[in-house]
């Protein structure tokens, strides 16, 4: 679009390099207490889209995951993810995710899912 000459990888490139990149984050400890936050949402992975199933109707089962957050609340850093099978509510991912998080950093004070709030 601006005319460079640059070389360009393809997709088959871009996926192969992408497979091997591994990303870590770099734990950041603060010096107050912690309030976690703890919600969940759905990602469909198999299935007809939305356009389709609504136009031709549903030809197979669609099929969901969740993805549960745990969030600091004071700076919106996400220290742990979990995934869990569809029927799954957000409560039951509260103490995994406590442990995993406590491993790093001792100071949580409360958690919030979407249907209460736990003072730890």
């Amino acid at each position: 679009m601006a005319g460079l000459d640059w070389p360009m990888p393809d997709c088959t490139t871009l996926c192969r390099r992408q497979a091997r990149i591994t990303v870590q984050i770099p734990f950041r400890c603060s010096g107050h207490p912690l309030n976690l936050l703890i919600d969940g949402t759905g990602i469909r992975f198999r299935g007809d889209g939305e356009w389709l199933a609504c136009k031709h109707g549903a030809t197979r089962r669609r099929e969901w995951r969740k993805v549960h957050l745990a969030i600091y609340t004071t700076t919106g850093d996400i220290r742990a993810v979990e995934f869990t099978s569809n029927r799954q509510s957000s409560t039951p991912a509260v103490p995994r995710a406590r442990t995993e998080i406590e491993k790093l950093d001792k100071r949580i004070v409360a958690v919030e899912t979407g249907l209460a709030v736990v003072m730890i």
